[in-house]
């Protein structure tokens, strides 16, 4: 009996599958998943690796499970940095699956000792599947943010698409000194995600990722810039994807320079649907290298959000110790005098982290 009611459901209605990109409370702990500009920022000659899990839990539609991995590396004596992004989502119980990877372009310029501008590329492959032998009723998945519906039944087998998927952004970073010997820093940056969102291909007719635009800033103040202790951070990003609005502002405190908290709120609305939440953010520092982060949003609003409400994000955050650049064409031999550390924009303990 369910069988035959969901192909009539299919038959029936239209094609529409729609989602969205995860929008993080970790944003700047995941910088290439924010703007691919943002890459290269722990300075030149460290691979950076950032791991990050969002879990959002929503009884009425189904859990959402995002999984995503983010690699970037800033060469030396060079405006140039690379980067790598993977990811997988998952919605409505599995029936619903989406993955991406993606290689990005990142370059850097000094407009002046206190300004630095930074444009970034991303190119990848978003693969999207469908098990259609998993569906009970076709409105296990919300009809804007998930849901699936099938115009004829001659397409039914054709559950899975691979579309390309291009992104850029851009950013500005100034960096200060301030009274007493304290430092800090803005960043201001805008991105366009998927700017190629079109195909034919069976079930995801005319729909790959719809378009996103993203501004977003951070400032930075650190009372002693040799330590993270008594610093402070104010974050904030703007989407807007389909139909959905999205603003969500976080402010941390950093106790001492193994611990830091926060607390912000994450406001949406689409159409007559509103949510707040606020939302709450710890970080734990191992080591200067290894770094753990964990989030929880609490919904009080609607629970039609893909993107926000009872919520929480699991991240850590790795980078390599210092490296040592070429000096003068090559490295010194010998007993290694004459090395020189890479120029840095935010050294660990010296400089803002973005």
């Amino acid at each position: 009996m369910k069988k035959i009611l969901l192909h009539i459901m299919l038959i029936v209605l239209p094609v529409l599958l729609q989602a969205q990109d995860p929008i993080y409370t970790l944003s700047y702990e995941h910088k290439s998943f924010l703007n691919p500009s943002l890459i290269g920022r722990d300075g030149a000659g460290k691979l950076r690796t950032a791991m990050v899990h969002r879990n959002l839990f929503r009884p009425l539609y189904g859990p959402i499970h995002n999984t995503s991995a983010a690699f970037d590396y800033s060469f030396c004596n060079s405006i140039f940095a690379l980067g790598f992004n993977a990811s997988n989502e998952t919605q409505g119980n599995n029936f619903y699956m989406t993955n991406l990877v993606s290689g990005i372009l990142g370059v850097r310029r000094n407009l002046s000792n206190r300004w630095t501008a930074n444009a970034g590329l991303s190119f990848g492959l978003i693969q999207q599947n469908v098990d259609m032998n998993e569906f009970v009723f076709s409105d296990q998945l919300h009809p804007i943010f998930g849901a699936i519906y099938q115009s004829s039944n001659d397409q039914m087998t054709i559950n899975s698409k691979l579309s390309p998927d291009i992104g850029f952004g851009f950013d500005f970073t100034n960096y200060n000194q301030g009274k007493n010997g304290s430092r800090n820093a803005l960043n201001i940056g805008f991105a366009f995600q998927h700017i190629t969102n079109n195909t034919s291909i069976g079930l995801f007719n005319d729909y790959v990722l719809p378009r996103r635009y993203t501004g977003h800033f951070s400032w930075i103040h650190r009372k002693n810039p040799n330590t993270i202790a008594q610093s402070f951070q104010v974050s904030g990003r703007y989407d807007r994807q389909l139909f959905s609005n999205h603003v969500l502002v976080r402010g941390d405190y950093a106790f001492k320079d193994e611990l830091s908290l926060g607390l912000g709120v994450r406001s949406a609305v689409s159409g007559n649907t509103n949510l707040i939440a606020p939302l709450f953010h710890c970080a734990l520092s191992l080591t200067e290298q290894i770094n753990f982060h964990i989030s929880y949003e609490a919904s009080l609003g609607g629970s039609k959000f893909s993107n926000a409400g009872n919520t929480f994000e699991l991240g850590i955050i790795m980078r390599t110790k210092d490296a040592y650049c070429l000096m003068n064409g090559g490295i010194m031999k010998g007993n290694g005098r004459g090395r020189m550390i890479c120029p840095v924009f935010n050294k660990t303990k010296a400089a803002p982290s973005f």
